[in-house]
């Protein structure tokens, strides 16, 4: 079990290789909007990619993952065909840009955008329509394990967008169009880019009765991914716009800027989703899948948990970094940082969700996951409307985590349906408490942002619960030595093949 465990965690390293480093680059154009930026125009913008987050679900028309899935069973022969069929689905897209753009004075206008803004709308359907023909070949590399080559092209994009962004922003002064202008190149030419690296795989022979419903099947599957990819997208951004609605476009700043903060714990199950999924599919007829499955769930919630821990107790001295003359973030946004262990939490139920989802993939029952992703989207919304007035940004914050609780307990309910997994919940809910009661040590002590006593008590309190981890047995010594044996004996024997 260990063995496939650590497989899947290298594979997770890879992808973090894209996932992290460009997050992370990503995340140094933060600091930038701060300094750059007016509040209002953070707020502007933040909505302004919200808006397309939600496009980019109707975009994708649910392919990416429909062509994973039906991709795995199908015959070698087979398999060109299937993805061209699910990479012709990008066509709609490409419509819908056009459309964008002949339309986008009367689009702004309905999306509560000035008549100024209309020639943002342009550059985001062009962002749409190169980011949606990318999804599906994307989508190949991941199933054909070249996680390299994947990790490669979106460290790439990122690249050229931070390097666009900083030059059109920082030298030419173009604001909100320097950035978008810089992102719609950047995806332009890692769509080019990916159908180049993929373009052996593209050849379709003749197809065959067996091959002719493929289409329907794609469409029967991806379709419902819709609705739900429509809420789950909700759940990351629909906050945005509705607290520009209850309060002005500076908070919605303040809000957006320190909510980038949970980019450390997004890029944990970002990356560990882009590996599991393959994995599950993989492994899924092994006979002790279930066991592996839960194993991994514990381990995956051990790490969120650990790096929920260092982001909370860390954030404050991080936002006052001395940089140049001044700090990592200017002091006007220091206020928002107390919605940063929500967003963690939230990013925290959304690995258990990312898990849970294996059993309605694996029977291809896809029909409840938009209903839950509803449900969640609109606890998120309702959480919003009542605690934004009472509790400020931290009420969306908390609404969001909310949230994201209501999408993972559901999504476990509805796939144990179909897959029967033995969690150790007994070992997670050890580690809840453990991590839970450390917080709200280092909540009750307020330890000075950015001072020799507040840093140590920090490091001291951190000690303290990696300690706690293993006499609680959360994390348990014969595990990881098995983990180091299977290490050393890799690298004495080096694994041949997938």
């Amino acid at each position: 079990m260990i063995d496939r465990i650590l497989r899947l965690g290298k594979e997770t390293a890879l992808y973090g290789l894209s996932t992290v480093l460009g997050r992370m680059l990503n995340f140094l154009l933060v600091p930038l909007y701060a300094h750059l930026l007016l509040p209002e125009e953070n707020g502007v913008l933040a909505t302004l990619y919200a808006y397309i987050a939600f496009a980019s679900v109707v975009y994708g028309l649910g392919m990416e993952q429909s062509f994973m899935r039906f991709w795995v069973d199908a015959r070698e022969e087979e398999r060109p065909i299937v993805l061209r069929r699910a990479g012709g689905a990008a066509l709609v897209g490409v419509l819908l840009s056009i459309l964008a753009h002949v339309f986008r004075a009367p689009l702004a206008e309905s999306l509560g955008f000035t008549p100024q803004d209309a020639p943002l709308l342009s550059l985001a359907a062009v962002i749409l329509a190169a980011d949606g023909l990318a999804a599906v070949p994307f989508a190949l590399l991941r199933m054909q394990r070249r996680p390299l080559v994947f990790a490669s092209l979106k460290v790439s994009n990122i690249l050229l967008t931070i390097v666009g962004t900083v030059y059109l922003l920082a030298v030419e002064h173009r604001g909100i169009e320097g950035v978008l202008t810089a992102n719609a190149g950047a995806s332009i030419v890692t769509w080019v880019a990916c159908m180049f690296l993929s373009r052996q795989s593209w050849h379709v022979p003749v197809p065959s009765p067996a091959t002719s419903s493929t289409v329907r099947d794609l469409w029967r599957f991806g379709l419902p991914l819709i609705p739900a990819g429509l809420a789950g997208i909700a759940l990351q951004v629909v906050d945005r716009p509705i607290l520009r609605l209850l309060t002005d476009d500076a908070t919605v700043g303040l809000y957006q800027i320190n909510f980038r903060l949970g980019i450390f714990m997004m890029l944990f199950v970002g990356m560990f989703d882009f590996a599991w999924r393959p994995f599950f599919l993989h492994h899924a007829r092994d006979a002790d899948a279930p066991s592996l499955f839960a194993r991994v769930f514990t381990y995956l919630m051990t790490l969120l948990a650990t790096v929920f821990m260092v982001v909370s107790m860390f954030v404050d001295d991080l936002v006052r970094l001395p940089v140049g003359g001044s700090t990592l973030f200017p002091e006007l946004y220091w206020a928002g940082v107390g919605i940063v262990p929500w967003v963690l939490l939230a990013y925290v139920f959304t690995g258990a969700y990312v898990v849970f989802l294996s059993g309605t993939y694996l029977e291809k029952r896809t029909g409840m996951i938009p209903v839950i992703s509803v449900a969640a989207a609109v606890a998120d919304i309702i959480g919003i409307v009542l605690f934004v007035p009472v509790f400020g940004i931290v009420g969306a914050a908390f609404a969001v985590a909310v949230a994201h609780a209501v999408q993972a307990v559901g999504m476990y309910v509805v796939s144990r349906r179909y897959l029967s997994v033995p969690y150790e919940w007994r070992r997670v809910s050890i580690l809840a408490i453990w991590t839970g009661a450390v917080f709200a040590m280092d909540r009750l002590l307020e330890p000075t942002p950015m001072s020799l006593t507040g840093i140590s008590l920090e490091v001291g309190l951190f000690a303290a619960y990696l300690v706690g981890l293993f006499l609680l047995r959360v994390v348990r010594k014969e595990e990881v030595g098995e983990l180091s044996s299977v290490l050393r004996s890799s690298r004495n024997h080096p694994a041949e093949g997938a």
